[in-house]
């Protein structure tokens, strides 16, 4: 049986077309790294400035992380640079605002609660542990799934006409 384009009836559940994974590792690790250098800058520069400004980090960073998969990936720098979207695995379609925050949940909890100082580095070691075990996910797991994409019900796909 062939597959058919994502969104059609023959791409289902098993399958849907796998993203490339070393375009969702590179994808994920340009949006870390982004994100840890918002976070070193944001701190570095509340430091010089009395520690406040350094908190800002967080609502940005939750505000990044909790829409980057909305609207099926769209507005994920690492999945426009793969030619990848986010979509559920049962209908084939884009996954839904839900299943996008629910995808990233475990880091929206762990980014908000770094603001509690004497949890950060604890929380902080967690957070590297978890990217650990989604890349150990999307290279081990035969559809390139991650812890997220499990709880969400959603796979990452390529892009029709994506390179």
């Amino acid at each position: 049986m062939s597959r058919g384009p994502v969104g059609s009836p023959l791409a289902r559940v098993g399958n849907l077309p796998k993203a490339s994974t070393p375009r969702r590792l590179l994808g994920s690790g340009i949006e870390f790294l982004a994100y840890w250098m918002a976070a070193v800058i944001f701190t570095a520069v509340g430091l010089a400035f009395g520690g406040l400004l350094g908190l800002l980090w967080v609502p940005l960073m939750l505000a990044v992380v909790a829409s980057r998969d909305l609207n099926s990936g769209s507005f994920s720098l690492g999945k426009r640079i793969g030619s990848m979207r986010v979509v559920d695995i049962q209908t084939a379609e884009a996954a839904s605002n839900v299943q996008a925050l629910t995808r990233n949940s475990y880091y929206l909890v762990l980014i908000f609660l770094m603001i509690v100082p004497l949890a950060k580095i604890a929380v902080e070691g967690f957070f590297l542990m978890l990217v650990a075990i989604d890349t150990m996910m999307v290279i081990a797991s035969s559809r390139g799934r991650r812890l997220g994409d499990f709880l969400a019900g959603t796979q990452v796909v390529p892009v029709a006409g994506g390179n």
